[in-house]
């Protein structure tokens, strides 16, 4: 063991000698001349003291292979002119320079003879050595791309060392990648123009340069056209002479000597022509020299060409064959790997997608083996599952609780669904209804394909191995569903209570009518003052009890959509006078002003329901308006295939933060019930849901305190026209102006109908 130990020291300390003194500048030269030298003093004593060699000279063998092996050959030729002269000098009798050369010749002929026989076998075994090195540099570029192809997935890294593995290889002085830009889904995107290709990455250069292939057009013209257009590779030992053959001495990028470029390329790529019938765009300005030129294609699996590597060299005839079919391999690897490296990146992408989506489900999701052990579990099952095993009642482990279910699902291959009450932390009980799927996962352990091999065992793993667990909170629909139910009964409940209510109203406000009437005429005993007030009363509160239990018995009727509207052609100008002229006679204080564009307009509607809807915004712009003063309402069909109207006053306005929710049902501003103003809320809920189905729509603008504007819009069918009674008196753009004072005659006027 010490002497191994020993030996191996010994010989890597003889190894960094022998290197240390191989890059020593002088020492070719030094081991010619000291080698020679002591060689011939060697075999001199050996002649003078020992015994006689006849060919002596074959002692320098050894000095001229090492030399040829390890030093250029000047250093050789040296040795070996050094060595004829010390052979003919001291190792030829008579020893000294002064001799006959002529009986030597033969011998001299001989020795240099044999000397450049073991020159040229050195000198082969060098060459051997130089290819194997090469191949070997060129195996461990292969490999150091192969490794990065199958493990690097930074595009940007994987091309770069593509480009200068492609010149290592080949020993290119310079090499480009180009790609063809992808789309979101993986698709080449093709322009009008032809296929772009950008510059990927680029080795060789200096910065100026890259700076300028970066700005290049690579469009796939001149000799790049069968790279880009046709797939097929390109070798041109000299591009000048070759641009020079083609008739181009400068920059051509015309359209007619584009387009001739490609029909070239097509020709070349079919085989019709060689490629010395390639046409060539030249050289642009500031390009970097490039006498050799060699492009390849690179190819995606479905022979499409993804992009293009393209090498140059300033020295003509350097690229070969060889250095072709290596780079159209290198070429195609590369191509894979890029796809593999897009793939990667859009499957880790949908992976991240799918986490998120996972996580966030609003339904808690459990992955579990068939032993109940959790495999995985977004945010909200993760909250379920913590709720359940911290309750301080009975705890309980999820797993126990999900053995069984998970044993019937897996075993009996189907879904199965039960229900969990759990208490969180508020005390408040909530429901979930659990749904338990058989989950198919891939094993570990290899199992044989064929299915005589699979035991029963094996069949079941595959079958199932484990369970998917959703748990869907249901308390809210459980709510909603009973919140329904209330709402339906409740509806219902009004539609009988207000039906009922109607006929007892009638029957009470028919009595307390005809009592006074009866009276007035002197039928029966005279009532007393407190009587008479008393039975008027009873008649408003009558009245009010009735039109309350009409619009109960109306939003019943909406709710369960039965209400039926009977539509006819309606004049909406006389509608709005009568309705002006009955709310006017019921104030004194407000000052009703009706603006018209014509005395006529026809519209098919339901007359009743839409007298109710004017009768309700206008009598609410009275009853908001406590302090009186000019309710305006205009009528506008300048919009088309639509008539506006209008209803604006000066009363107390809709709070800003209640005026979203004002058409609800049941729904009053604070500001209306501080002032003590009556109402139910009802009103303006029927008033949006007839003009909503009569095709209109409702809408307001209003202030706290300055007063509110209500819109009311029908549709104007084609069919429906304008009619106008002619210019004067009132007619088109009229102004209309009720008071108290003129209420009653124009209530008379024969023009209302």
């Amino acid at each position: 063991m010490k002497n191994n130990l020993w030996l191996q020291r010994f010989s890597v300390m003889l190894d960094a000698a022998w290197h240390r003194w191989h890059m020593f500048p002088l020492s070719g030269i030094i081991t010619a001349v000291m080698g020679t030298a002591l060689l011939t003093s060697l075999l001199y004593m050996c002649d003078l003291w020992l015994i006689f060699l006849p060919n002596a000279g074959v002692l320098y063998f050894p000095l001229i292979a090492v030399l040829a092996y390890y030093w250029p050959v000047r250093y050789t030729f040296l040795a070996i002119a050094l060595q004829i002269v010390c052979v003919y000098v001291v190792l030829i009798d008579p020893v000294g320079l002064v001799k006959p050369l002529a009986p030597m010749l033969v011998q001299l002929a001989i020795f240099l003879l044999m000397m450049s026989s073991i020159l040229v076998l050195v000198q082969l075994a060098v060459k051997r050595r130089q290819s194997a090195e090469q191949s070997a540099r060129k195996f461990a570029a292969l490999y150091k791309v192969g490794t990065a192809l199958s493990s690097e997935l930074d595009e940007k890294k994987l091309l770069h060392l593509i480009a200068e593995t492609a010149c290592q290889l080949t020993g290119a002085e310079f090499a480009a990648f180009t790609l063809r830009p992808l789309n979101e889904f993986g698709q080449p995107i093709t322009p009008v123009g032809g296929n772009a290709f950008y510059l990927a990455a680029v080795v060789g250069v200096s910065s100026q340069q890259e700076h300028f292939f970066q700005h290049m057009s690579f469009k796939g013209e001149g000799l790049l056209a069968p790279i880009f257009w046709e797939g097929v590779p390109v070798r041109i030992a000299d591009v000048l002479v070759h641009g020079r053959m083609a008739g181009v001495h400068r920059h051509d990028m015309s359209p007619e000597w584009i387009k001739a470029g490609r029909q070239a390329a097509v020709d070349y790529a079919q085989g019709r022509v060689s490629k010395e019938k390639l046409l060539s765009v030249g050289v642009p300005k500031n390009h970097p020299v490039v006498r050799s030129f060699l492009g390849v294609p690179l190819l995606d699996r479905s022979s499409v060409v993804r992009g293009g590597l393209l090498l140059g060299h300033g020295a003509p005839d350097h690229f070969t064959e060889e250095d072709e079919a290596l780079l159209l391999g290198l070429g195609t690897q590369a191509a894979i790997a890029l796809d593999n490296a897009r793939l990667y990146h859009s499957a880790h992408i949908h992976v991240l997608e799918t986490d998120a989506i996972f996580e966030h489900i609003a339904d808690g999701v459990m992955l579990m083996d068939v032993h109940g052990c959790i495999l995985r579990e977004n945010l909200a099952a993760r909250h379920i599952r913590e709720l359940l095993q911290d309750e301080q009642n009975h705890r309980q482990e999820i797993t126990a609780m999900l053995a069984g279910p998970i044993q019937s699902a897996t075993t009996e291959r189907r879904d199965l669904n039960f229900t969990v009450m759990v208490n969180t932390s508020n005390n408040e009980v909530r429901e979930y209804m659990v749904n338990v799927s058989p989950l198919h996962l891939p094993k570990a352990s290899i199992v044989p394909m064929h299915p005589r091999y699979r035991t029963t065992k094996e069949e079941q793993s595959l079958k199932a191995s484990g369970a998917v667990i959703v748990w869907n909170d249901v308390t809210e629909t459980r709510r909603l569903m009973a919140y329904a139910e209330a709402e339906r009964l409740k509806d219902e409940f009004i539609t009988i209570a207000a039906h009922e209510l109607r006929t007892p109203l009638a029957v009470l406000k028919g009595f307390a009518q005809t009592l006074l009437v009866q009276t007035a005429r002197g039928k029966g005993a005279e009532l007393a003052e407190w009587q008479v007030e008393a039975l008027q009363n009873i008649d408003q509160a009558t009245s009010r009890m009735v039109d309350l239990a009409s619009d109960l018995l109306d939003v019943a009727r909406l709710q369960t959509g039965s209400l039926q509207l009977h539509f006819e052609p309606v004049d909406l100008i006389a509608l709005l006078k009568r309705v002006v002229t009955r709310l006017q006679v019921t104030t004194e204080r407000h000052t009703l002003a009706l603006h018209i564009f014509t005395d006529h307009f026809v519209v098919d509607i339901d007359q009743q329901r839409i007298e109710q809807v004017l009768t309700n915004i206008i009598g609410n712009a009275i009853k908001y308006s406590p302090l009186g003063g000019a309710i305006q309402i205009d009528v506008d069909a300048h919009q088309q295939n639509t008539v506006l109207v209008s209803v604006k006053d000066t009363g107390i306005g809709i709070p800003e933060q209640q005026q979203g929710q004002i058409f609800g049902r049941f729904m009053r501003a604070d500001n209306a019930l501080n002032e003590g103003i009556a109402g139910t809320g009802l009103g303006l809920y029927l008033c949006r849901e007839l003009v909503e189905r009569h095709g209109g729509h409702t809408w307001f603008e209003s202030m706290e305190g300055e007063g509110s504007t209500f819109y009311l819009s029908f549709p104007v069918s084609s069919s429906q026209k304008v009619l106008a009674d002619g210019a004067g008196d009132g007619a088109a753009n009229g102004v209309l102006i009720m008071n108290p004072r003129m209420s009653a005659a124009y209530a008379a006027s024969p023009q209302v109908p």
